[in-house]
């Protein structure tokens, strides 16, 4: 969570920890149940490093192909 809101905030987008952490949290449950393993196991054995980092990237090109913020 911290290197995908301070990758965020270094871009100029202010994100809600608690609201990032809700929507990962939901997303790596629904991976976990379709790979039938603890979301634990996602975050151990499937997230690479630097995952926040490239998470992040992926929303600012969506903020800015979509026009969503002006300054993203």
């Amino acid at each position: 969570m911290d290197e995908f809101v301070a990758t965020m905030y270094r871009h100029g987008v202010v994100v809600d920890r608690q609201t990032v952490e809700q929507e990962i949290g939901e997303r790596i449950g629904d991976i976990a149940a379709r790979l039938r393993i603890h979301p634990q196991a996602v975050l151990q054995d499937h997230a690479s490093g630097g995952w926040g980092r490239q998470m992040a990237a992926s929303v600012l090109e969506q903020v800015r192909y979509e026009r969503l913020l002006h300054s993203a």
